[in-house]
Protein backbone atom coordinates (compact mmCIF):
# COMPACT_ATOMS: atom_id res chain seq x y z
CA UNK A 1 0.00 0.00 0.00
CA UNK A 2 1.40 3.45 -0.88
CA UNK A 3 2.79 5.34 2.11
CA UNK A 4 0.45 8.31 1.65
CA UNK A 5 -2.62 6.06 2.03
CA UNK A 6 -1.25 4.30 5.11
CA UNK A 7 -0.75 7.66 6.81
CA UNK A 8 -4.17 8.86 5.71
CA UNK A 9 -2.73 11.91 3.98
CA UNK A 10 -4.70 11.31 0.81
CA UNK A 11 -8.12 9.81 0.24
CA UNK A 12 -7.83 6.93 -2.27
CA UNK A 13 -9.54 7.58 -5.58
CA UNK A 14 -11.04 5.29 -8.18
CA UNK A 15 -7.99 5.99 -10.39
CA UNK A 16 -5.78 4.56 -7.65
CA UNK A 17 -7.89 1.41 -7.44
CA UNK A 18 -7.75 0.95 -11.21
CA UNK A 19 -3.96 1.42 -11.25
CA UNK A 20 -3.43 -1.00 -8.38
CA UNK A 21 -5.62 -3.63 -10.05
CA UNK A 22 -4.13 -3.08 -13.51
CA UNK A 23 -7.48 -2.32 -15.18
CA UNK A 24 -9.11 0.62 -16.91
CA UNK A 25 -10.84 3.19 -14.73
CA UNK A 26 -14.17 2.37 -16.40
CA UNK A 27 -13.79 -1.31 -15.49
CA UNK A 28 -12.99 -0.45 -11.88
CA UNK A 29 -16.00 1.86 -11.77
CA UNK A 30 -18.36 -0.80 -13.09
CA UNK A 31 -17.01 -3.41 -10.67
CA UNK A 32 -17.34 -1.10 -7.67
CA UNK A 33 -20.90 -0.15 -8.68
CA UNK A 34 -21.88 -3.82 -8.78
CA UNK A 35 -23.13 -3.49 -12.35
CA UNK A 36 -25.10 -6.65 -13.14
CA UNK A 37 -24.40 -6.57 -16.90
CA UNK A 38 -20.61 -6.35 -16.58
CA UNK A 39 -18.95 -9.40 -18.17
CA UNK A 40 -15.36 -9.88 -17.00
CA UNK A 41 -13.31 -12.72 -15.57
CA UNK A 42 -14.00 -13.42 -11.91
CA UNK A 43 -10.28 -13.13 -11.19
CA UNK A 44 -10.27 -9.58 -12.59
CA UNK A 45 -13.33 -8.56 -10.60
CA UNK A 46 -11.80 -9.93 -7.42
CA UNK A 47 -8.52 -8.13 -8.13
CA UNK A 48 -10.39 -4.81 -8.29
CA UNK A 49 -12.23 -5.53 -5.05
CA UNK A 50 -9.02 -6.57 -3.31
CA UNK A 51 -7.27 -3.40 -4.46
CA UNK A 52 -10.13 -1.27 -3.18
CA UNK A 53 -10.05 -3.04 0.18
CA UNK A 54 -6.26 -2.61 0.57
CA UNK A 55 -6.43 1.08 -0.33
CA UNK A 56 -9.48 1.68 1.86
CA UNK A 57 -11.41 3.01 -1.11
CA UNK A 58 -15.08 3.80 -0.58
CA UNK A 59 -17.31 4.80 -3.54
CA UNK A 60 -18.92 8.23 -3.33
CA UNK A 61 -22.50 6.97 -3.37
CA UNK A 62 -23.96 10.48 -3.18
CA UNK A 63 -22.14 11.62 -6.30
CA UNK A 64 -23.09 8.42 -8.09
CA UNK A 65 -26.74 8.85 -7.11
CA UNK A 66 -26.82 12.44 -8.34
CA UNK A 67 -25.12 11.51 -11.60
CA UNK A 68 -27.54 8.68 -12.36
CA UNK A 69 -30.59 10.35 -10.76
CA UNK A 70 -31.10 7.44 -8.36
CA UNK A 71 -31.32 7.12 -4.61
CA UNK A 72 -29.91 3.58 -4.46
CA UNK A 73 -32.59 2.76 -1.97
CA UNK A 74 -35.46 0.29 -1.91
CA UNK A 75 -38.54 0.40 0.28
CA UNK A 76 -40.46 -2.45 1.86
CA UNK A 77 -43.68 -2.08 3.83
CA UNK A 78 -44.67 -5.07 5.96
CA UNK A 79 -47.77 -5.70 8.08
CA UNK A 80 -45.83 -7.43 10.87
CA UNK A 81 -42.24 -7.06 12.03
CA UNK A 82 -42.39 -9.93 14.56
CA UNK A 83 -43.79 -12.47 12.07
CA UNK A 84 -40.97 -15.01 11.41
CA UNK A 85 -41.79 -15.13 7.70
CA UNK A 86 -41.58 -11.36 7.22
CA UNK A 87 -38.49 -11.19 9.45
CA UNK A 88 -36.68 -13.70 7.25
CA UNK A 89 -37.79 -11.95 4.05
CA UNK A 90 -36.56 -8.59 5.36
CA UNK A 91 -33.17 -9.92 6.45
CA UNK A 92 -32.45 -11.73 3.19
CA UNK A 93 -33.73 -8.81 1.05
CA UNK A 94 -31.56 -6.38 3.01
CA UNK A 95 -28.50 -8.59 2.62
CA UNK A 96 -29.07 -8.84 -1.14
CA UNK A 97 -29.61 -5.07 -1.40
CA UNK A 98 -26.40 -4.32 0.49
CA UNK A 99 -24.47 -6.64 -1.82
CA UNK A 100 -25.77 -4.54 -4.73
CA UNK A 101 -24.90 -1.30 -2.85
CA UNK A 102 -28.50 -0.38 -2.09
CA UNK A 103 -30.19 0.52 1.17
CA UNK A 104 -33.49 -0.98 2.29
CA UNK A 105 -36.01 1.19 4.12
CA UNK A 106 -38.46 -0.78 6.25
CA UNK A 107 -41.89 0.55 7.23
CA UNK A 108 -44.67 -1.05 9.22
CA UNK A 109 -48.25 -0.86 7.94
CA UNK A 110 -51.47 -1.90 9.67
CA UNK A 111 -52.17 -5.42 8.41
CA UNK A 112 -55.94 -4.84 8.44
CA UNK A 113 -55.92 -1.36 6.91
CA UNK A 114 -52.70 -0.96 4.90
CA UNK A 115 -51.67 2.69 4.82
CA UNK A 116 -51.56 3.64 1.14
CA UNK A 117 -50.16 6.99 2.22
CA UNK A 118 -47.19 5.15 3.70
CA UNK A 119 -46.22 3.87 0.26
CA UNK A 120 -46.84 7.33 -1.17
CA UNK A 121 -44.46 8.93 1.32
CA UNK A 122 -41.80 6.38 0.41
CA UNK A 123 -41.84 7.28 -3.26
CA UNK A 124 -42.62 11.03 -3.17
CA UNK A 125 -39.63 13.18 -3.93
CA UNK A 126 -37.89 10.09 -5.32
CA UNK A 127 -37.31 8.73 -1.83
CA UNK A 128 -36.66 5.23 -3.18
CA UNK A 129 -35.98 3.71 -6.59
CA UNK A 130 -38.32 0.77 -6.10
CA UNK A 131 -40.74 -0.83 -3.66
CA UNK A 132 -41.24 -4.39 -2.44
CA UNK A 133 -44.99 -4.66 -1.86
CA UNK A 134 -46.18 -7.12 0.80
CA UNK A 135 -49.64 -5.69 1.48
CA UNK A 136 -52.19 -5.42 -1.30
CA UNK A 137 -55.61 -5.21 0.34
CA UNK A 138 -56.05 -2.07 -1.76
CA UNK A 139 -55.38 -2.79 -5.47
CA UNK A 140 -55.37 0.96 -6.02
CA UNK A 141 -51.93 1.00 -4.38
CA UNK A 142 -50.38 -0.85 -7.31
CA UNK A 143 -52.19 1.43 -9.76
CA UNK A 144 -50.69 4.46 -8.03
CA UNK A 145 -47.18 3.00 -8.17
CA UNK A 146 -47.68 2.42 -11.90
CA UNK A 147 -48.88 6.00 -12.43
CA UNK A 148 -45.77 7.27 -10.68
CA UNK A 149 -43.55 4.94 -12.77
CA UNK A 150 -42.13 3.43 -9.59
CA UNK A 151 -40.64 -0.01 -10.05
CA UNK A 152 -42.37 -2.44 -7.72
CA UNK A 153 -42.53 -6.15 -7.06
CA UNK A 154 -45.23 -8.01 -5.14
CA UNK A 155 -43.61 -10.16 -2.45
CA UNK A 156 -45.52 -13.22 -1.27
CA UNK A 157 -48.62 -11.60 -2.69
CA UNK A 158 -50.19 -11.67 -6.15
CA UNK A 159 -52.87 -9.83 -8.07
CA UNK A 160 -54.80 -11.15 -11.04
CA UNK A 161 -53.50 -9.54 -14.20
CA UNK A 162 -50.43 -8.07 -12.50
CA UNK A 163 -46.99 -8.84 -13.92
CA UNK A 164 -44.21 -8.89 -11.33
CA UNK A 165 -44.65 -11.04 -8.21
CA UNK A 166 -42.74 -13.69 -6.30
CA UNK A 167 -44.59 -16.05 -3.98
CA UNK A 168 -44.36 -19.32 -2.10
CA UNK A 169 -47.05 -21.90 -2.80
CA UNK A 170 -49.45 -21.72 0.16
CA UNK A 171 -52.17 -23.48 -1.83
CA UNK A 172 -50.25 -26.60 -2.81
CA UNK A 173 -48.46 -26.84 0.54
CA UNK A 174 -51.76 -26.79 2.44
CA UNK A 175 -53.30 -29.32 0.04
CA UNK A 176 -50.38 -31.69 0.65
CA UNK A 177 -50.70 -31.27 4.43
CA UNK A 178 -54.32 -32.42 4.13
CA UNK A 179 -53.26 -35.39 2.00
CA UNK A 180 -50.57 -36.25 4.55
CA UNK A 181 -53.11 -36.29 7.39
CA UNK A 182 -55.54 -38.39 5.36
CA UNK A 183 -52.78 -40.90 4.62
CA UNK A 184 -52.33 -41.19 8.40
CA UNK A 185 -55.97 -42.19 8.70
CA UNK A 186 -57.62 -38.87 9.56
CA UNK A 187 -60.95 -38.21 7.88
CA UNK A 188 -62.43 -35.36 9.93
CA UNK A 189 -60.13 -32.37 9.52
CA UNK A 190 -60.63 -28.88 10.91
CA UNK A 191 -58.95 -25.69 9.78
CA UNK A 192 -58.35 -22.63 11.95
CA UNK A 193 -57.23 -19.67 9.88
CA UNK A 194 -56.12 -16.13 10.35
CA UNK A 195 -58.52 -13.52 8.92
CA UNK A 196 -60.03 -15.04 5.79
CA UNK A 197 -60.30 -11.71 3.99
CA UNK A 198 -56.50 -11.52 3.88
CA UNK A 199 -54.34 -13.04 1.16
CA UNK A 200 -52.70 -15.77 3.25
CA UNK A 201 -56.00 -16.85 4.78
CA UNK A 202 -57.65 -17.09 1.38
CA UNK A 203 -54.80 -19.13 -0.15
CA UNK A 204 -54.59 -21.55 2.78
CA UNK A 205 -58.35 -22.10 2.75
CA UNK A 206 -58.17 -22.73 -1.00
CA UNK A 207 -55.46 -25.31 -0.39
CA UNK A 208 -57.36 -26.92 2.48
CA UNK A 209 -60.50 -27.48 0.40
CA UNK A 210 -58.40 -28.56 -2.60
CA UNK A 211 -56.65 -31.19 -0.48
CA UNK A 212 -59.92 -32.54 0.89
CA UNK A 213 -61.43 -32.88 -2.56
CA UNK A 214 -58.33 -34.65 -3.86
CA UNK A 215 -58.89 -37.22 -1.13
CA UNK A 216 -62.58 -37.59 -1.95
CA UNK A 217 -63.70 -35.71 1.16
CA UNK A 218 -66.34 -33.01 1.34
CA UNK A 219 -65.35 -29.77 3.13
CA UNK A 220 -67.47 -29.11 6.24
CA UNK A 221 -67.96 -25.40 6.92
CA UNK A 222 -68.60 -26.17 10.60
CA UNK A 223 -64.99 -27.32 10.89
CA UNK A 224 -63.54 -24.05 9.52
CA UNK A 225 -62.83 -21.19 11.92
CA UNK A 226 -60.88 -17.96 11.87
CA UNK A 227 -59.22 -15.70 14.41
CA UNK A 228 -56.92 -12.70 14.39
CA UNK A 229 -53.78 -14.77 15.01
CA UNK A 230 -54.28 -14.50 18.78
CA UNK A 231 -53.26 -17.38 21.10
CA UNK A 232 -56.24 -17.15 23.46
CA UNK A 233 -58.65 -16.48 20.59
CA UNK A 234 -57.43 -19.60 18.78
CA UNK A 235 -58.09 -21.68 21.88
CA UNK A 236 -61.68 -20.42 22.08
CA UNK A 237 -62.34 -20.90 18.36
CA UNK A 238 -61.13 -24.49 18.53
CA UNK A 239 -63.26 -25.30 21.58
CA UNK A 240 -66.37 -23.88 19.89
CA UNK A 241 -65.76 -25.94 16.78
CA UNK A 242 -65.01 -29.13 18.65
CA UNK A 243 -67.89 -28.96 21.12
CA UNK A 244 -70.46 -27.93 18.48
CA UNK A 245 -69.52 -30.70 16.04
CA UNK A 246 -71.58 -33.89 15.99
CA UNK A 247 -68.52 -35.63 14.52
CA UNK A 248 -65.48 -33.88 16.04
CA UNK A 249 -62.24 -33.59 14.07
CA UNK A 250 -59.29 -35.90 14.75
CA UNK A 251 -56.80 -33.46 13.22
CA UNK A 252 -56.54 -29.70 12.81
CA UNK A 253 -54.59 -27.52 10.38
CA UNK A 254 -53.60 -24.24 12.05
CA UNK A 255 -52.55 -21.17 10.05
CA UNK A 256 -49.38 -20.66 12.10
CA UNK A 257 -47.68 -21.89 15.26
CA UNK A 258 -49.26 -19.26 17.53
CA UNK A 259 -52.70 -20.51 16.50
CA UNK A 260 -51.54 -24.12 16.81
CA UNK A 261 -50.23 -23.50 20.32
CA UNK A 262 -53.47 -21.78 21.36
CA UNK A 263 -55.52 -24.63 19.96
CA UNK A 264 -53.48 -27.21 21.85
CA UNK A 265 -54.14 -25.28 25.05
CA UNK A 266 -57.84 -25.18 24.17
CA UNK A 267 -57.85 -28.92 23.47
CA UNK A 268 -56.23 -29.68 26.83
CA UNK A 269 -58.75 -27.51 28.64
CA UNK A 270 -61.55 -29.84 27.45
CA UNK A 271 -59.61 -32.99 28.23
CA UNK A 272 -58.03 -33.82 24.86
CA UNK A 273 -54.47 -35.11 24.61
CA UNK A 274 -52.24 -34.04 21.73
CA UNK A 275 -51.34 -36.04 19.67
CA UNK A 276 -53.07 -39.13 21.10
CA UNK A 277 -56.61 -37.76 20.67
CA UNK A 278 -56.00 -34.80 18.40
CA UNK A 279 -53.30 -34.19 15.78
CA UNK A 280 -52.22 -30.61 15.15
CA UNK A 281 -50.10 -29.24 12.31
CA UNK A 282 -49.11 -25.64 11.61
CA UNK A 283 -49.15 -24.36 8.04
CA UNK A 284 -46.23 -22.03 8.82
CA UNK A 285 -43.16 -22.93 10.85
CA UNK A 286 -41.47 -20.76 13.49
CA UNK A 287 -39.07 -21.21 16.44
CA UNK A 288 -42.09 -21.57 18.74
CA UNK A 289 -42.86 -24.93 17.11
CA UNK A 290 -39.66 -26.47 18.48
CA UNK A 291 -40.03 -24.94 21.94
CA UNK A 292 -43.57 -26.26 22.37
CA UNK A 293 -44.46 -29.50 24.16
CA UNK A 294 -45.16 -31.49 22.12
CA UNK A 295 -43.09 -29.96 19.32
CA UNK A 296 -45.47 -28.80 16.59
CA UNK A 297 -45.32 -30.31 13.11
CA UNK A 298 -45.16 -27.48 10.58
CA UNK A 299 -44.62 -26.46 6.96
CA UNK A 300 -41.32 -24.81 6.07
CA UNK A 301 -41.08 -22.40 3.13
CA UNK A 302 -37.99 -20.88 1.41
CA UNK A 303 -38.54 -17.34 2.70
CA UNK A 304 -34.82 -16.57 2.70
CA UNK A 305 -34.64 -17.36 -1.00
CA UNK A 306 -37.82 -15.36 -1.55
CA UNK A 307 -36.37 -12.19 -0.02
CA UNK A 308 -33.07 -12.52 -1.86
CA UNK A 309 -34.67 -13.10 -5.24
CA UNK A 310 -37.17 -10.29 -4.70
CA UNK A 311 -34.48 -7.68 -3.98
CA UNK A 312 -32.30 -8.80 -6.90
CA UNK A 313 -35.25 -8.94 -9.31
CA UNK A 314 -36.30 -5.41 -8.37
CA UNK A 315 -32.75 -4.02 -8.64
CA UNK A 316 -32.30 -5.65 -12.04
CA UNK A 317 -35.51 -3.97 -13.21
CA UNK A 318 -34.34 -0.61 -11.88
CA UNK A 319 -30.86 -0.80 -13.42
CA UNK A 320 -31.53 -2.62 -16.67
CA UNK A 321 -35.19 -1.91 -17.36
CA UNK A 322 -35.81 -5.66 -17.43
CA UNK A 323 -39.37 -6.95 -17.31
CA UNK A 324 -40.33 -8.60 -14.02
CA UNK A 325 -42.02 -11.97 -14.18
CA UNK A 326 -44.36 -13.86 -11.89
CA UNK A 327 -42.34 -16.42 -9.94
CA UNK A 328 -43.72 -19.20 -7.76
CA UNK A 329 -41.27 -20.96 -5.43
CA UNK A 330 -42.70 -24.44 -5.26
CA UNK A 331 -40.24 -25.88 -2.75
CA UNK A 332 -41.52 -26.57 0.77
CA UNK A 333 -41.37 -29.40 3.29
CA UNK A 334 -43.45 -30.73 6.16
CA UNK A 335 -41.33 -30.92 9.31
CA UNK A 336 -42.81 -33.86 11.22
CA UNK A 337 -42.60 -33.48 14.98
CA UNK A 338 -44.56 -34.64 18.00
CA UNK A 339 -47.98 -33.06 17.50
CA UNK A 340 -49.26 -35.50 14.84
CA UNK A 341 -50.09 -39.18 15.24
CA UNK A 342 -51.38 -41.89 12.95
CA UNK A 343 -54.82 -43.47 13.28
CA UNK A 344 -53.74 -46.51 11.26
Amino acid sequence: MPEQFRKGVLVPRLDDVAAAAGVARSTASRVMSGEATLTIREETRQRVLDAAAKLGYRPDTRARALRLKRTYALGIVVPEIDNPAFGTIIRSAQKAAIERRYSLFISLADKDQPDTALYRRLVEGKGVDGVLVTTISDPGLVDELRRRSIKHLLVNRELEGHQGSIIVDYVEATAQVVEHLVMLGHRRLAFISGPLHQYAGQKRLEGFTKGLRRCGLVPDEQLIGECNYGWAEAAEVFKRIYVASAAPPSAVCAANTTIASGMIAGARSIGLEVPDELSVISLLDSPLALMHVPAISAVQFPFEELGRLAANELIDAIENGSEMENVRLERFRIAERGSVSSLR
